[in-house]
């Protein structure tokens, strides 16, 4: 699960809107799903900043061509119907706000639909925040290449912490069935193979699924050429 980048805001018109009533010490509107006017301005904003993958599993939603700069006029998302599309769903990190700050920005992540509908209103823990300053998955997590999962980090966490990140790995779908054997599986394997055959090169994925992953490998790969 890569760190979240969200500080540059390219749907002004939505942070206006959501600014004026922090302003006025106001709750926001109730979050109504894709009937609200800038639906797809936070969908797609949150898409540029995860790179157009799934905030937890990392699956790909969206083609990275529709997030670029110039698809933002005048502080809003220029969505094509059947051109500009996205798969996943806008999902609330701490499902408490949805009534009283249902729009709120730094809850907010895109989710693959399948990971959005299991973790539903399970409590959360912000031990696994993907947006904080000091979140870096590799510190947090360990990634078992041989079965595919994701686990707490052993070394740099005490047992107590080691279960709230394990429980937080569970809640938020970070090893959900749909990623971890179907498309996590097969690119793990994809990888390795070209790692064993001594072939691997970390620039042709830069923009891939599974950024983690990758550079769980890329240290794989570096340990084995310098043995």
């Amino acid at each position: 699960m890569q760190r979240i980048d969200k500080s540059n805001n390219l749907s002004t018109k939505y942070k206006e809107w959501v600014d004026a009533f922090e302003e006025k010490g106001e709750n926001h509107d109730e979050y109504n799903s894709s009937n609200n006017k800038f639906y797809k301005d936070v969908k797609f904003d949150l898409l540029r900043c995860q790179n157009g993958l799934c905030a937890f599993t990392e699956m790909r939603l969206c083609n990275t061509d529709f997030l670029t700069d110039d698809y933002w006029k005048d502080g809003r998302y220029q969505y094509v119907k059947g051109k500009t599309e996205a798969d996943g769903q806008i999902e609330h990190f701490d499902s408490t706000l949805k009534k009283t700050q249902g729009w709120l920005w730094n809850n907010l992540f895109v989710s693959d639909s399948g990971t959005n509908n299991r973790k539903r209103t399970n409590s959360i823990d912000n031990i696994l925040k993907p947006d904080l300053d000091d979140y870096d998955p590799l510190e947090r997590m360990e990634f078992d290449i041989d079965d595919n999962v994701y686990i707490a980090h052993t070394q740099n966490y005490s047992e107590d912490e080691q279960k709230r990140i394990n429980e937080m790995i569970k809640t938020l779908g970070i090893n959900y069935p749909g990623a971890v054997w179907t498309r996590r599986k097969r690119f793990l394997n994809k990888v390795k193979k070209e790692i064993e055959l001594g072939v691997f090169e970390l620039s042709e994925y830069i923009d891939t699924e599974f950024p983690t992953v990758v550079r769980v490998l890329d240290q794989l790969f570096n340990q084995k050429i310098n043995q």
